[in-house]
C-alpha cells in the first residue's frame, strides 16, 4: 500500500515538473573518458521538438504547453503510447519539419519506476526501431537507433557511423548520440553522480 502511495506521489511530483531531462552537452573526448566503463548506452539524437506528454497533454522543453493542438497532432500517438505502455508520462521527440514531419521518437518513460537498462528494454520491446543509416524514418511512432557500449571495446562507435554517413551527403534525421547510463534512474539525482548524468555529442 505504501509502495503504491509513493510512486503515486512521484509521479504526481513529475507530472508538476513538465520538465525533460536535458542532456550535458559535451564533445567526443568523452568516449575516451568513459573507456573502461561499463553500462553506457549510445542513443540516436533526432531533430525535432522536444516534449514531455503527461497525462495526454504535451508539455515543451521550457514546461510550457505544446504550442500545436495535442489532440489533433500528437492524438493518435497519445492514444498508442497508452495502449502499449499505460504509463502517465513520455519523453518524446516530434519532427516538425522535413520529410519526416509529424513522426514521434519515444526516448524514453519517465514514470517508469526502473532504471535505464530496464527501461531501454521495454521502449524498444514494444516499438519499431528507426534505422541508424536510413533519411526517411517509416513508422509513426518509434524508438531511437541505439547501443550498448561493451566494457572492453572502443566507445563512440555508434556516433562516428552517423558521422561517416552524414559527411558522405546523406540528409539523416540524426544529429548526435546522447550517452546514458544503465543505472540512471528519475527518482534518484545524486549531485555528483555521473552515472546520473546524460552526455550529448553532436555531429
Amino acid at each position: 500500500m505504501f509502495d503504491h502511495f509513493f510512486k503515486g506521489l512521484y509521479t504526481n511530483l513529475m507530472t508538476s515538473q513538465f520538465r525533460p531531462k536535458v542532456p550535458t552537452p559535451t564533445d567526443d573526448s568523452i568516449f575516451e573518458k568513459l573507456k573502461g566503463e561499463s553500462g553506457w548506452y549510445e542513443q540516436a539524437k533526432i531533430k525535432g521538438q522536444r516534449l514531455i506528454i503527461a497525462d495526454g497533454i504535451a508539455y515543451d522543453d521550457n514546461g510550457q504547453e505544446f504550442e500545436g493542438d495535442t489532440k489533433q497532432t500528437l492524438g493518435s500517438v497519445v492514444n498508442r503510447l497508452n495502449h502499449l505502455y499505460g504509463e502517465s508520462i513520455y519523453d518524446v521527440v516530434y519532427i516538425d519539419q522535413g520529410q519526416n514531419e509529424g513522426k514521434v521518437a519515444l526516448i524514453d518513460i519517465p514514470s517508469l519506476d526502473a532504471c535505464y537498462s530496464h527501461r531501454h528494454m521495454v521502449v524498444k520491446a514494444f516499438n519499431p526501431c528507426a534505422a541508424g543509416n536510413e533519411e526517411q524514418i517509416k513508422h509513426d511512432l518509434f524508438a531511437l537507433p541505439s547501443i550498448e557500449q561493451s566494457n572492453e571495446g572502443p566507445k563512440g562507435e555508434f556516433w562516428k557511423a552517423i558521422k561517416d554517413i552524414v559527411d558522405s551527403g546523406k540528409d539523416l534525421p540524426f544529429c548526435g548520440v546522447v550517452l546514458k547510463n544503465s543505472e540512471h534512474r528519475f527518482d534518484r539525482s545524486e549531485e555528483g553522480n555521473e552515472k546520473d548524468r546524460w552526455w550529448a555529442v553532436e555531429l
